[in-house]
């Protein structure tokens, strides 16, 4: 065990500097086969039986190696500077590549790695992309970096830099001859570098652990096994009957469910995974721990998709509340209205049309605002699962009121009264804010399904949905009437079919569904 121990740290202070993707993805594949080789040989005594191991490690396709790695030791193949574009390193799309840039004596750098004392601050790599192809660099350490990608005559086409760990260059729209450049700022840091079809984008980072999702457990879905019928005690049984936990089921849809500490015998036995290697983590480690379990989860996801009875199984992904108030000096006097010709509108609508509902899944509302009290109806719900991210002292209730998205000290967003009263404030009134429905009977449908840090699951997500379109859901209830309108206010970077299939039945239903696009400036799909 002491030379797995020794090996990990050689490799992660030499080849990585810290333990990134990359970092973990070798400790778990090679130290796990050197683990092998140093309990199986022992020559400190003849008296002892010695044995020869022999096999073979499959590294993944589509990956490569930085020509220019930190380790000092590193001479067979020997490094291959990559700092300039007539240095610069041949990809061959789609590629996942591991790479660390250090400046000059950086103080993140490993005091006796290679680079450290002059520097690798720039890694440049040619590849020929095709259209529609994505240009990714994922940073293990919050440093200064850019991303730059360059034509074929070395003319500088688009750039993204910061302290972001994640930046995504545009998608490619011309196929052709490229360069890419990786340049440190400031600091060293392992990274990843992957190009991918923008098509394949969502699937790739879906079952990524550095995506927000919750550890330790997942949505899945089984089969039918029959043609008309579809027992959901039948899937849950089959989930257990693997080793799987069920959080939460409803008489429609997927189950959420957990892995626990003391069934994982059973559902490595049952899935045939052979456990993450832990004894290289420190316990105390939160970070490390934490990032152990996502990777247990995606491990667990992968083998529950190759089963031929499920349908589909993907992360409890985190969605969260879209920003909705820059820091404009006067933002609150509402001068969006006239961009959107609201005043306009108003003029066209006579007072009192229509009669609608709309559903407002966020993080609930303020019931006692003067502005909304008598706005909204009464059949709202609370459908966070965990009382922890609920952060009102229980978990799901008939009570959409939002105690604030902040444990200790500091000012909650109140996400969902901002988005309820945007949509339906009362309006004339004297005081307070305008809504875009007035001079309409429109009401607002509180659903909580947004807690602490204005974060939410998709299975919560999911249920609060179903509820407002009037279909079978968790809570065992209906509304009054269903929502003419569901509004999202929210969104992630991943791709969900169990989502999609909800929506698809929502819009089945006749119900509109409204969802924000995104705050960030990019191109890149949110879901």
């Amino acid at each position: 065990m002491q030379i797995f121990l020794s090996f990990s740290n050689f490799l992660s202070k030499h080849f990585l500097n810290k333990k990134g993707p990359l970092g973990w993805a070798l400790l778990f594949g090679l130290g796990g086969g050197l683990l092998l080789l140093a309990c199986g040989t022992n020559h400190s005594s003849s008296n002892k039986p010695s044995y020869s191991l022999s096999g073979t490690i499959n590294i993944p396709g589509h990956t490569a190696v930085d020509s220019d790695i930190n380790d000092a030791m590193s001479e067979v193949p020997p490094p291959v500077s990559n700092n300039s574009f007539e240095d610069a390193q041949v990809l061959t799309p789609p590629v996942i590549l591991g790479g660390f840039v250090t400046t000059a004596q950086a103080p993140e750098c490993a005091e006796d790695g290679r680079l450290c004392a002059d520097g690798d601050p720039s890694d440049y790599y040619q590849v020929a992309l095709s259209e529609n192809q994505v240009v990714n660099l994922y940073v293990s350490d919050a440093l200064e970096v850019s991303l730059k990608l360059y034509d074929a005559n070395q003319v500088l086409l688009s750039s993204k830099s910061g302290t972001s760990t994640n930046l995504i260059l545009p998608v490619i729209e011309t196929a052709g001859d490229y360069y890419i450049q990786v340049e440190a700022q400031n600091g060293a840091s392992n990274y990843t570098l992957t190009i991918t079809s923008s098509a394949s984008m969502a699937d790739a980072t879906g079952l990524s652990p550095e995506q927000d999702f919750v550890p330790g457990e997942f949505i899945v879905r089984f089969k039918e096994t029959k043609a008309d019928t579809k027992s959901v005690d039948d899937s849950a049984l089959k989930a257990q009957s693997l080793g799987l936990t069920v959080a939460s089921q409803s008489d429609s849809g997927p189950l959420l469910v957990r892995i626990q500490d003391d069934q994982k015998a059973v559902l490595y036995q049952n899935l045939k995974l052979k456990p993450l290697v832990n004894n290289i983590i420190n316990n105390n480690n939160v970070n490390a721990n934490k990032r152990l379990a996502k990777l247990e989860t995606v491990q667990t996801i992968l083998a529950m998709r190759a089963r031929s009875d499920v349908l589909y199984a993907e992360p409890n992904y985190i969605r969260k509340a879209l920003a909705i108030t820059p820091d404009d000096e006067y933002y609150g006097l509402q001068w969006h209205y006239p961009l959107i010709y609201l005043p306009d509108a108003w003029g066209l609508i006579p007072a009192g049309t229509g009669s609608v509902v709309v559903a407002v899944v966020d993080t609930g509302v303020l019931m006692a605002h003067p502005d909304l009290s008598s706005q909204l109806t009464n059949d709202g719900y609370d459908f966070i699962n965990d009382p922890v991210a609920a952060n009102d002292g229980d978990g799901r209730d008939d009570n959409p009121n939002d105690p604030g998205d902040k444990l200790h000290k500091g000012i909650s967003s109140f996400h969902g009264t901002h988005v309820s009263g945007t949509i339906a404030a009362a309006t004339d009134n004297g005081s307070g804010v305008a809504g875009v429905a007035w001079r309409t009977n429109t009401k607002i449908m509180p659903l909580r399904a947004l807690g602490l840090n204005g974060e939410g699951t998709s299975f919560d997500i999911i249920e609060a949905v179903k509820y407002a379109a009037g279909l079978s859901n968790v809570s065992g209830l209906l509304p009054d009437q269903k929502a003419d309108i569901i509004n999202l206010s929210l969104g992630g970077s991943a791709s969900s079919k169990a989502e999609q299939d909800v929506y698809d039945q929502v819009r089945a239903e006749g119900v509109i569904v409204v969802a924000a696009a995104g705050n960030d400036g990019s191109n890149m799909p949110l879901y």
